[in-house]
């Protein structure tokens, strides 16, 4: 791969990050009137962050290969970890098949390693992503709420403002399993009044003049014949929000359809399930990386030590190498022969299915079956 004609892959200076939005514009949404317009629809993109952030080939002093990226710190458990993202990876059509698109996503990856990123998420599956250890992973379950008539609930659920912003951040602070997010973010949500390329809108609920929950949820959108919303993230008392679903669910109609993305081992989807509600895995678009998988099972210790005994977690040694990946203590092992195999075992299989490639051996079977797998929190917002 001769690359010699080429500056890169570097950041992109203020002075060409126009010439750069252009020239993505051209590729993704060349119908479109404007660079604003067009992210719109994946409104992360306009974050200073990722402006400053934006790796790239440069020809002649043209951009002509680029990638954007973002990062955010999340809690799992009370473990903080860190979680990166990437999206509009472009390369000019004169210029592909040269692997410059694969040199700058690796680039990316160095740098979310320096930057002590766990994982990093991709909005895409191309051969480009899987070929560089990025999989797809189920990020929990997706419940179908039925419009049944709810009890008398004493709420009021209106749609949320820019003047909501602190609020949305108070109650998102008291989730456990959360991004930490500034309030930039829910302000450039409400503002374009989409995420990951969907319309959306923050649903405010309050009791008593007191805000107890919130909801993302899309916009209602037709669908062969039928109305469809897609709850993606909420925080809040779960009673209350369990009411409020169903209170959607009947204003939206006899024949539409409301679903509701939770993550694994959550107290709503607790709640809907014991209701009977169907369910399906809730498998993503996008893939996911895991940059190190020493430095990733490092910071869920705690998260594992909280459910297994703590002394037999801290004497595990997680290795990687050759794509695969292990954890051993004497005779207690657990082996993984891929990075899909590491990632699906750890946070769950698209399908819902038995992995395949993955051996738990001695008290490493407890481990598996008591702490696998591990929630993430939505991310929808932070999707660029």
């Amino acid at each position: 791969m001769d690359l010699s004609d080429y500056e890169g892959p570097r950041a992109v200076r203020p002075a060409e990050r126009e010439a750069g939005a252009k020239m993505m514009l051209s590729i993704f949404r060349p119908w479109l009137p404007s660079v604003d317009e067009a992210f719109r629809y994946w409104p992360m993109g306009l974050c200073p962050e990722v402006a400053e952030n934006v790796f790239g080939f440069f020809h002649h002093g043209e951009p002509v290969s680029l990638i954007l990226r973002l990062e955010r710190d999340f809690l799992v458990g009370g473990q903080r970890l860190r979680m990166g993202f990437v999206g509009g990876v472009c390369t000019v059509a004169e210029h592909r098949g040269k692997g410059l698109a694969a040199a700058v996503l690796e680039a990316s990856y160095e740098r979310f390693r320096e930057h002590g990123c766990h994982l990093v998420y991709i909005s895409g599956g191309r051969g480009l992503y899987r070929r560089s250890g990025a999989h797809h992973l189920a990020a929990g379950q997706t419940f179908t709420v039925p419009p049944e008539k709810p009890p008398p609930l004493p709420v009021t659920v209106r749609r949320a403002s820019e003047d909501d912003v602190p609020t949305l951040v108070h109650l998102a602070s008291q989730r456990g399993l959360r991004f930490v997010r500034p309030a930039s973010d829910y302000r450039v949500i409400l503002r374009a009044e989409h995420c990951c390329g969907r319309e959306v809108e923050f649903l405010l609920i309050v009791t008593g003049g007191l805000p107890v929950g919130c909801l993302l949820i899309t916009t209602p959108a037709e669908h062969e014949g039928r109305a469809h919303r897609t709850v993606l993230e909420y925080a809040g008392d779960v009673h209350v929000l369990a009411g409020v679903l169903r209170i959607l669910a009947v204003e939206l109609g006899e024949s539409a359809v409301l679903r509701v993305n939770t993550p694994w081992r959550d107290a709503l989807a607790a709640r809907l399930a014991s209701k009977g509600y169907p369910a399906a895995v809730h498998g993503i678009g996008g893939t996911m990386k895991v940059p190190s998988f020493p430095a990733l099972w490092r910071a869920l210790e705690g998260w594992f030590a909280e459910r297994c005994d703590p002394v037999f977690v801290a004497g595990l040694d997680p290795v990687a190498g050759g794509g695969r990946c292990t954890v051993w203590r004497g005779a207690d092992g657990l082996e993984m022969d891929s990075e899909e195999a590491m990632i699906q075992t750890l946070f769950g299989s698209p399908d819902g299915g038995e992995v395949p490639g993955v051996r738990a051996i001695g008290r490493m079977v407890e481990l598996v079956d008591t702490c696998l797998p591990v929630p993430l929190p939505a991310w929808d917002v932070n999707t660029i």
